[in-house]
């Protein structure tokens, strides 16, 4: 298996979630 250097989707969804949260400041984890 060749591994392909690429960012995780999880990260790429945290990223999503943090600028969403930094939009809205009600966002609370």
């Amino acid at each position: 298996m060749n591994e392909i250097p690429t960012v995780p989707i999880y990260y790429i969804e945290m990223k999503k979630l943090a600028m969403i949260c930094l939009t809205f400041p009600w966002c609370v984890f």
